[in-house]
């Protein structure tokens, strides 16, 4: 997954800065997780599934996730974060009302060119999310 440099190390919420190596196997594990959900769907998606995509024992996926669920939360909430980061830099520069929202809207195709099935799994699986999770990321 990559993310601007300002989210990259931006740990979800209640999670401590990782490692620069433990940052880089976190989104290397968030990128196939999106790519096995964009394609499988959520539900039919686990992390036994994972594991084998990366080629990480189930133990390994438990050590960045302490489950499924919170595996969906990360990305979410990486992946929100990072499209609301990069379209406020672009609303930042000076510019027209209407330059603005051009530039607004050519960031979002931008990024979900880039970002496919990181943003197709948030979408569809929003709601697969409860309680202070869901809250948080749809927020």
């Amino acid at each position: 997954m990559t993310m601007p440099k300002s989210s990259a190390l931006v740990p979800a919420p209640g999670r401590r800065l990782a490692r620069a190596s433990t940052q880089r196997k976190l989104d290397e594990l968030l990128m196939k997780a999106a790519s096995l959900i964009a394609r499988k769907g959520f539900e039919a998606t686990s992390m036994r599934d994972l594991g084998k995509a990366v080629d990480a024992s189930l133990a390994g996926m438990y050590h960045y996730f302490s489950s499924k669920e919170d595996l969906l939360f990360q990305l979410q909430y990486r992946t929100f974060l990072s499209l609301l980061e990069s379209q406020e830099l672009v609303a930042a520069r000076p510019a027209t009302p209407d330059e603005r929202f051009a530039r607004l809207i050519t960031g979002h195709l931008e990024f979900y060119a880039r970002h496919r099935n990181e943003l197709k799994a948030c979408t569809f699986e929003l709601e697969s999310l409860t309680g202070k999770p869901y809250v948080t990321v749809e927020a």
